[in-house]
């Protein structure tokens, strides 16, 4: 799916309706899905890229917080 092409066009505005549609929640999943499903477009092989860049960020980000993940205590500024 191309930026220019129709497909992207009716994509984007499928994604904008639904987003203003949606609750705060609601909305974060549906971007989330949204860009899997856009990268998913063009290859397939795009989406363990950006599954795998998600956990990364997602596991940072709690790392960053200092939240616990079971045993484990994930934290560069555990200190704070």
């Amino acid at each position: 799916m191309s930026f220019v092409s129709w497909q992207y066009a009716a994509f984007l505005i499928a994604v904008v309706i639904a987003y203003w549609g949606l609750s705060q929640r609601g909305r974060i999943y549906l971007l989330l899905f949204a860009s899997y499903y856009f990268y998913a477009w063009w290859d397939l092989r795009y989406c363990a890229l950006l599954l795998t860049s998600t956990a990364i960020d997602y596991l940072c980000g709690l790392g960053l917080a200092g939240i616990r993940l079971g045993r484990v205590k994930l934290g560069l500024i555990s200190t704070l």
